[in-house]
């Protein structure tokens, strides 16, 4: 009798064992899927992006620099004003590697109201080879 108790002791420690294990690893199944679900969301949100990045044309780029200024006066008289202000951007075109057009020019204001555009400078070079360029431009 002792032995069949004993038998029953290590069938029903065996029993609750499993009993508490089996919850826990359809809980890991389903936290894997779910992991496994938005990782296949991520790898197609990737594909898509890599896709509408291939459609694009690379071939040109466009950058934009320059400076302004604004001059301020107070007088003793009391006509205080913004006297100047000039706004001067430098703008850079490439078309892949072989074209590179430069420019500057200047935007301010004039005494009587006005506004006065002046180009300062542009250039555009053609790279034939490695060695050499063709350059063009107007350097005022």
């Amino acid at each position: 009798m002792n032995m069949k108790k004993s038998k029953l002791k290590c069938c029903l420690l065996a029993l609750s064992v499993t009993a508490a294990i089996v919850p826990a690893a359809v809980y890991a199944d389903n936290q894997t899927d779910n992991l496994r679900q938005q990782v296949d969301d991520l790898q197609n949100q990737v594909d898509r992006l890599e896709n509408t990045a291939a459609e694009r044309n690379t071939d040109s780029s466009f950058h934009m620099a320059g400076y302004g200024s604004v001059e301020y006066a107070d007088p003793d008289s009391g006509n205080a004003a913004f006297n100047k202000v000039l706004v001067a951007p430098i703008i850079h075109y490439n078309y892949q590697d072989w074209l590179m057009f430069e420019t500057e020019f200047e935007l301010s204001n004039t005494a009587d109201g006005g506004t006065e555009l002046a180009l300062e400078y542009a250039s555009i070079n053609l790279f034939l080879n490695d060695y050499v360029a063709l350059g063009a431009g107007n350097f005022s």
